[in-house]
């Protein structure tokens, strides 16, 4: 453990994560002094979002020992909080990537039109490694950004496995982030100023919304999507006294994903001509869908739980008609 923390290269990092996750002491040893070390080496590992959030994934889904040991910890929000703010810093650099090669792409159209219109004086001196470089460039971007995306979808699949039980997920309701570097780096990240008086399950619901509501250029799979409402309809079961910023989130994340499906309903219909793209796009319409009656089922089993203990949840329901006679329309 100590030399995997001390390591400073993500290969050789994400090589002892394979190795330390799947080893056979780690799986079926009734130690339970070693899991307590893995557990505390968790929140330092995962400082790097990318490979730490991968390890998590390796060790609760291979172990179900170490899953129940993780759940019936008494102060589990070092832990979450850690995951949370991975999640979050692996959708930054998704959105940094994201954007920096949509600047590249820019900048390499400009350079283009440049040398097109040069002489032949000036392409003789360009320089040969110019090419060579922005490849390399390209190819260290482009793994950055699979290693975040892999995170994101690692970080929601053991959520969801901390989440199948539900006095775990009860006990959310009442836990509070700490107050530290990690929770204040992910207050900027969320950009929520009513940080510090939100429950450990509203701040886990906005974190997990941001991951749903990505862009489609963010090119995040359907099960990762679908993984991050599970978890949220999970904690819902027993939800009371809906924060009102937590309110409005779910339904800006209903309006969200019901654009999209129109814009894409109207897309297809454009589309018809080319049967193999329509194909895909009928696909991607059905994933829309889903998530949309996921989002349904989610706000409709807190509705359950008491209008009168989810008065927020209730009167953004009224602020958004529009967006509700619509959905009774189709």
């Amino acid at each position: 453990l100590s030399l995997s923390l001390s390591s400073s290269s993500s290969s050789s990092l994400l090589g002892k994560v394979a190795t330390a996750s799947l080893s056979s002491s780690l799986l079926y040893t009734p130690d339970i002094s070693l899991f307590d070390h893995v557990y505390q080496a968790l929140g330092m590992w995962l400082n790097q979002p990318e490979y730490g959030l991968i390890l998590t994934y390796l060790l609760v889904s291979r172990s179900r020992r170490f899953r129940n040991f993780a759940i019936s910890r008494t102060e589990p929000e070092e832990l979450l909080s850690g995951i949370l703010l991975g999640i979050s810093s692996c959708l930054e650099i998704i959105d940094e990537e994201r954007k920096q090669s949509v600047s590249s792409d820019s900048t390499a159209s400009a350079t283009r039109d440049t040398m097109s219109t040069s002489s032949l004086s000036s392409q003789s001196t360009k320089s040969p490694s110019l090419d060579i470089h922005v490849s390399s460039l390209a190819s260290k971007n482009l793994l950055r950004y699979k290693t975040a995306r892999t995170g994101v979808q690692a970080g929601a699949v053991a959520l969801l496995l901390f989440c199948e039980d539900w006095g775990f997920c009860e006990a959310l309701q009442s836990m509070q982030l700490p107050t530290n570097t990690k929770t204040a780096l992910l207050q900027k990240q969320m950009r929520i100023s009513a940080f510090s008086s939100m429950s450990l399950t509203s701040i886990m619901t906005f974190v997990l919304a941001r991951v749903v509501c990505a862009p489609s250029e963010a090119f995040l799979p359907f099960d990762t999507k679908f993984a991050c409402l599970t978890v949220i309809g999970n904690t819902a079961r027993e939800r009371t006294k809906i924060d009102v910023n937590e309110a409005e989130r779910l339904l800006s994340m209903l309006d969200l994903l019901w654009r999209r499906y129109r814009r894409l309903s109207a897309y297809i219909s454009e589309c018809k001509a080319v049967e193999s793209r329509s194909v895909v796009l009928l696909h991607d319409q059905d994933a829309a869908m889903e998530l949309i009656a996921l989002v349904l089922e989610i706000i409709c089993r807190i509705l359950r739980n008491g209008m009168e203990s989810n008065k927020h949840l209730l009167y953004s329901l009224l602020h958004k008609e529009e967006l509700i006679l619509s959905l009774l329309d189709y």
